[in-house]
């Protein structure tokens, strides 16, 4: 049996770390401090949270 590579995650952990992310990113587009190496880090961290979340909920 292969071991996941991955921790398992609570739905409710995903979800704040996912609103972290995008709150993240419209607080600093809101002070003008947007910069593009900080918007594409955070939304590189949400994509890994949806495929962490798919695994989780289809194993497949």
């Amino acid at each position: 049996m292969k071991a996941s590579r991955r921790p398992s995650v609570s739905l409710p952990q995903w979800e704040s770390s996912y609103n972290h992310c995008l709150r993240s990113i419209e607080k600093r587009r809101r002070r003008g401090q947007a910069s593009e190496e900080h918007r594409v880090r955070r939304l590189n961290e949400i994509v890994a949270l949806e495929e962490l979340l798919t695994e989780e909920l289809c194993p497949c």
